[in-house]
């Protein structure tokens, strides 16, 4: 009888020890989501911005990246097979002939923002779009701002901005001199001819 008695109790006590069990291996995966879910997203930054890096001074060799149109330019362009004129999106080429596109099937995004090319007085670099969370926790554009002013170096050295033990989250790329851009648009102004 005394048999009998135990395993009800051991009934009653099963479910309870099950759902604290459960209930640990929620809270357990939730801190490990929470924890490299962030350090993942650096992680993806410096793969795509390496990627980008890579394709933009391939590009540069093949057609001599010129300039940008504006400070900040979307990186939605890669995907063009074919296009006529001088500029690709927002990308102004000297040899546009020479394009070998598409260079991506898909536009690279992070939290559903596009890369960027931001034109400062030291470059243009590679960076991720307005609205991106980093692993630091920062959001670009809310957080700290990215425009022409800023100073990338300084950026790239300060973890509550660009700073990552992932890695670089910003690439400078290759453009042509400001001087030799002034002389491609006017070849004359350089004419010593008296």
């Amino acid at each position: 009888m005394n048999k009998i008695k135990f395993s009800k109790d051991k009934s009653k006590f099963l479910p309870t020890v099950s759902m604290l069990i459960f209930g640990l291996l929620f809270i357990a995966s939730i801190s490990i989501y929470w924890r490299y879910g962030t350090q993942s997203t650096d992680t993806i930054i410096h793969q795509d911005v390496m990627m980008l890096q890579k394709i933009f001074k391939q590009i540069h060799n093949d057609c001599s990246i010129v300039s940008f149109a504006h400070s900040k330019n979307n990186i939605d362009f890669l995907t063009v097979k074919q296009f006529v004129g001088p500029e690709v999106g927002a990308m102004s080429l000297g040899f546009s002939s020479q394009w070998k596109g598409p260079y991506l099937k898909e536009n690279p995004t992070i939290n559903q923002q596009v890369y960027q090319i931001l034109q400062t007085k030291t470059g243009c670099f590679i960076v991720p779009g307005d609205g991106v969370v980093l692993s630091n926790g920062k959001k670009i554009g809310v957080d700290f701002v990215l425009d022409e002013n800023s100073d990338m170096d300084e950026m790239m050295q300060n973890p509550e901005c660009l700073k990552s033990s992932a890695g670089a989250l910003v690439a400078q790329i290759p453009v042509i001199s400001k001087k030799l851009q002034d002389f491609i648009q006017h070849p004359f102004a350089f004419d010593d001819i008296d």
